[in-house]
């Protein structure tokens, strides 16, 4: 480089080591690129990156590519509700200062069980029987999860007795059904007794003459 003020000449040496490679570490134990872990849905991992060679620039940037997914300095964990099946979503580090540069491990999130379910009705926890009217109208059994969030699956033992959908219990016929909420491994069953009081008029047969 040359200063035309000051005809002398200067050479710029760049001594940055290039980096060549990254590593994925787990436990301080090496994680083959393209290679998985597993990861529970309530736990976190911490992953850690070495660029190589030795005496390269050792800052990396993560990224995920499930959103699903997160990570932020090589800690992972779950962001939001894991599906029941699970999923599996890739884990990158990436050097700073060659983004060419990076290496890739698949993270397999195992989902857990469903700790706890209550169904509640009309304030009371768990019911196992309870009455509706026809007359009545649609009511709603409400259910939580631990963890919060999960899926909650309902069915009706008697569809012509009682619909539900979502928890919203629609009564159409006296009779006796059974409302189950399922949420993973986790069951509760109310059974459900519809009564019809609205009130009929029957009228006799008139006999009315004939003359013909």
């Amino acid at each position: 480089m040359t200063d035309p003020q000051n005809p002398q000449q200067w050479e710029i040496i760049d001594n940055i080591i290039a980096p060549t490679a990254v590593r994925i570490t787990l436990n301080g134990t090496d994680v083959l690129a393209g290679g998985a872990v597993t990861l529970s849905e309530d736990t976190e991992l911490q992953l850690g990156a070495t660029v190589q060679p030795k005496g390269t620039p050792q800052a990396v940037e993560w990224s995920s590519s499930d959103a699903r997914l997160g990570v932020q300095d090589g800690r992972v964990q779950t962001v939001g509700v894991v599906p029941e099946g699970g999923f599996t979503g890739a884990v990158t580090a990436t050097s700073e200062n060659d983004p060419s540069i990076h290496a890739t491990v698949n993270v397999r999130v195992e989902p857990v069980g469903c700790l706890s379910l209550t169904v509640m009705f009309e304030g009371e926890k768990n019911p196992s029987a309870i009455e509706l009217n026809v007359s009545g109208g649609e009511k709603a059994l409400t259910a939580t999860t631990n963890p919060e969030g999960l899926a909650v699956a309902w069915e009706s033992s008697n569809e012509s007795v009682v619909t539900v959908n979502g928890g919203v219990l629609t009564p159409h016929k006296a009779g006796e059904a059974r409302v189950t909420a399922t949420c993973r491994n986790r069951t509760h069953t109310v059974t459900v007794r519809v009564r019809d009081n609205r009130t009929r008029v029957y009228f006799a047969p008139s006999i009315i003459p004939y003359d013909g």
